[in-house]
């Protein structure tokens, strides 16, 4: 009853080829991670719960025996642990094929993170903005490609984008979209010098997006996901096919398979080098 979407009809054999991505022990990056080793992809995920990742480990070794897994523990909440994990990675694999940012929080309560940022566009944005260039050398190796996990919700953030807020201006969704649409301005810039990268809507995908929310939350969300949300399965075809295929529109926001049109203001280029500049300057001392 899942709504489906475009599936991607592009495959290829990934031997030899190294991918890491963000959030692969839940929802989209399990799955996602499952048909990487399928295709005989060498695949680092990165997430925080370390004892989740070891039982996810262990079934992975049982149903792909002769696969190549590794799992490192990072937060994106914390540009230390960003900073610690990455450079842990570049150590064993200093050459990357792809990196996938699939990792993030939807609807969650004012929180901050370990640098004081907002919880949401910390993690979902400035995390992986530092993430990204901190294995950006590694990448560029073997001219390797960044697929982005944006979203359709992008097109709703009508503020400018902040990196911090005050609690009484808080709001999940604003906070959400704005983020979104910072992960495809970087996609975009990055792009702009001579990397591969797109970002992507996987969809309206049913996951533990809302893990943090009471249990019949949970539940309300999961039942009524069965009507009108993709499967995870579904909601993996976007990248997948960003993966898979040989030639991409570099800087593109591809969504069901086929690329779609930036959001007017991905394409604002003062806005989103002043985005790229403020976040840079938070992070810098992490590179």
């Amino acid at each position: 009853m899942y709504c489906s979407g475009r599936q991607n009809l592009v495959e290829k054999d990934l031997k030899d080829k190294v991918v890491v991505l963000t959030g692969g022990t839940h929802g989209m990056g399990i799955a996602l991670v499952r048909e990487l080793l399928k295709h005989h992809a060498t695949v680092v995920s990165f997430s925080r719960n370390e004892s989740l990742a070891q039982r996810i480990s262990n079934e992975l070794i049982k149903e792909f025996p002769n696969s190549q897994f590794e799992h490192i523990t990072m937060d994106l909440g914390d540009l230390k642990s960003v900073k610690e994990a990455t450079e842990i990675c570049i150590e064993k694999y200093p050459e990357i094929d792809y990196i996938i940012d699939n990792a993030g929080i939807l609807i969650s309560p004012f929180t901050k993170t370990k640098q004081n940022l907002e919880g949401i566009i910390g993690i979902n944005y400035v995390g992986h903005f530092l993430f990204n260039l901190k294995l950006l050398n590694a990448l560029k190796i073997r001219h390797g490609r960044f697929i982005i996990t944006s979203s359709i919700m992008a097109q709703f953030a009508n503020k400018p984008i902040t990196l911090d807020c005050k609690k009484n201006e808080f709001n999940c969704y604003q906070r959400y979209s704005q983020s979104k649409l910072a992960l495809m301005m970087m996609a975009k810039e990055l792009s702009l010098h001579g990397i591969e990268a797109v970002s992507i809507h996987p969809g309206v995908v049913i996951s533990n997006i809302l893990h943090k929310y009471p249990l019949f939350i949970q539940w309300g969300y999961k039942i009524l996901g069965f009507f009108i949300f993709k499967s995870v399965e579904d909601g993996i075809q976007t990248a997948l096919h960003c993966i898979f295929s040989d030639s991409i529109i570099n800087g593109g926001y591809y969504k069901d398979c086929e690329c779609s049109m930036l959001y007017k203001r991905a394409e604002n280029t003062i806005e989103r080098q002043e985005v790229w500049d403020k976040t840079y300057e938070i992070i810098k001392p992490f590179l």
